[in-house]
């Protein structure tokens, strides 16, 4: 565990020595010596410590579009961290290794973060892997670090977090992906061990103050009803916008639920639901043709061509419009 694990932000103190933890809707109520759920933050006596601070599990240069952020500088290349710990349990977790416990780490300041990054033909930061904001503290010096560098932040992240944080946050941030897992409460409960309402609360929060494209990983007969799809695009056509880009992923069997993988099928045919409410919506974990290409929605020529992470932008002019018809398809290039 790090030694130089600081005092954490966001708590409230007890005169007893307890707290609770103000940082997302679990608002985690910790005698001395308790843990948070997340398993990053900890009462000892009676002071919260940020216990990740500075603990970094990985890092590499990633494609922008592995976030996945489309419509946020396709093309460039991000360079990317991850701590340890989660707020949430999901069954299914991608990244269980980091998320549900402790992982062997490399100490770096927010300085060093923000100088590897400029260094590494990055435009910036994005903070992944697990969930960043567990580590607020650590996040919120390293993206004032980059910010200062004239870096980008990039956060990618469930949502779940109180709104005093997330206004803190906020100023600090470029282009978010947030991961909605599913259209209904129960999903959120069972699967992830946490509540939707947080979630499209702060969604609808951050809608027109910086760019944002959403995630929804597709379960088999979990949350992925025709139904529940209609209202999910619906809600975020009205909540959001019709042009904020969705991603609608594959699961495969990872870490405690082992259901079958999503066919290219069912993903197809969620795609044509989401695309009756939305203009741009992608499908990742599959190779399909087409379907992570950027289309203008005025023409319907194609801006963005990927292939993977291959991208060929050459059908848009430098300030993200379309080369046919010079449309906006909600492209950030600047």
């Amino acid at each position: 565990m790090n030694p130089n694990r600081k005092p954490a932000l966001y708590y409230d103190k007890f005169p007893d020595g307890a707290v609770s933890c103000q940082l997302c809707p679990h608002t985690c109520f910790l005698r001395d010596g308790n843990i948070g759920i997340c398993g990053a933050r900890k009462n000892r006596g009676g002071t919260l410590l940020a216990l990740t601070y500075g603990e970094v599990t990985g890092s590499m240069i990633d494609p922008i579009e592995k976030k996945p952020l489309y419509h946020y500088h396709p093309g460039s290349r991000i360079y990317s961290i991850g701590g340890w710990g989660c707020n949430f349990k999901c069954l299914y977790c991608q990244n269980a290794a980091i998320s549900q416990g402790e992982s062997p780490t490399v100490p770096m300041s927010p300085a060093e973060i923000a100088k590897q990054a400029l260094q590494k033909d990055s435009i910036g930061v994005a903070y992944t892997y697990n969930e960043p904001i567990v580590a607020i503290e650590y996040l919120l010096d390293c993206a004032r670090a980059v910010r200062k560098a004239g870096g980008k932040n990039v956060l990618v992240s469930n949502g779940y977090i109180l709104r005093k944080p997330l206004e803190d946050l906020l100023p600090l941030l470029d282009a978010v992906n947030i991961d909605v897992k599913a259209f209904n409460n129960e999903f959120y409960k069972k699967m992830c061990g946490g509540k939707l309402e947080p979630v499209l609360e702060n969604v609808k929060f951050l809608a027109g103050k910086v760019h944002m494209e959403l995630t929804t990983l597709l379960i088999p007969d979990a949350n992925d009803a025709i139904p529940e799809l209609e209202d999910l695009a619906a809600w975020i056509a009205e909540n959001c916008g019709r042009d904020t880009p969705c991603h609608l992923t594959a699961y495969h069997p990872s870490y405690n639920y082992n259901r079958a993988a999503t066919t290219e099928a069912h993903l197809k045919n969620a795609r044509y639901i989401f695309r009756k409410k939305l203009d741009y919506v992608y499908l990742g974990n599959v190779s399909i043709p087409g379907a992570s290409d950027t289309v203008c929605v005025k023409c319907g020529h194609t801006v963005v061509q990927r292939v993977v992470f291959s991208v060929d932008s050459s059908g848009m002019n430098p300030d993200g419009t379309c080369k046919n018809c010079g449309a906006a398809n909600n492209l950030v290039v600047k």
